[in-house]
């Protein structure tokens, strides 16, 4: 079942779930599409967050949560260095 809404309606709900942005482990909000390719609202975290906390739809639009994981350190296990003017990335061994 696909939803055939007006941007402005996706736009408001947007703005309505930029709210969520200020809950602990909230790192941003989207738009995104169900399993069945209904529009929804798209919340990502970093780490587990109270699913009972969200709402379960933000202007008519239902609320999926995406577990993005912690954002990475600045420190990288496997560096990766630009090669020539190709454009290709090859891992560095060492």
């Amino acid at each position: 079942m696909t939803e055939d809404r007006s941007g402005d309606a996706m736009a408001a709900a947007l703005t309505e779930a930029e709210a969520l942005l200020d809950r602990a482990g909230v790192e941003g909000v989207g738009q995104g599409a169900t399993e069945e390719g209904a529009h929804c609202i798209l919340v990502l975290t970093a780490g587990p967050v109270d699913s009972g906390s969200l709402p379960d739809t933000i202007g008519g639009y239902p609320v999926r949560v995406l577990d993005i994981g912690e954002a990475p350190s600045a420190q990288q296990d496997d560096p990766v260095e630009p090669v020539g003017g190709d454009g290709e990335d090859r891992r560095v061994d060492g």
